[in-house]
């Protein structure tokens, strides 16, 4: 991402109206910063791969439980998480040993 977009960006804060308009707080491990709509994540809980039509029907049929968003207060928090999740897990633990807390391998001085 260049500076010029990265600062023309809008960066929104996620409001929970269910807890009085309260912002919601970075779902990374012990992180207190507010999440942004910009850097959040995409989880599919419904079988098979993910299309319109398949997610529609999901959302649907659990009353629009199928997907769960996990937000963050920045690039950097969504990147470990990500890189900590799913079949990525099993590399690190190979790798490593554990499977938290981790940046893409060649990504630990792009991001602050």
């Amino acid at each position: 991402m260049t500076t010029a977009r990265d600062h023309a960006q809008i960066y929104r804060k996620i409001i929970n109206l269910n807890n009085g308009g309260q912002p919601l707080v970075c779902m990374f491990a012990d992180c207190e910063k507010h999440a942004f709509q910009n850097f959040t994540v995409l989880e599919h809980k419904h079988p098979g791969a993910p299309s319109d039509r398949r997610c529609q029907e999901a959302d649907w049929i659990a009353d629009g439980a199928a997907h769960i968003r996990y937000p963050f207060c920045s690039e950097r928090h969504k990147t470990m998480f990500v890189e900590s999740s799913g079949w990525r897990t099993h590399r690190l633990m190979a790798d490593r040993g554990h499977a938290f807390g981790y940046l893409p391998t060649g990504s630990r001085g792009m991001m602050s």
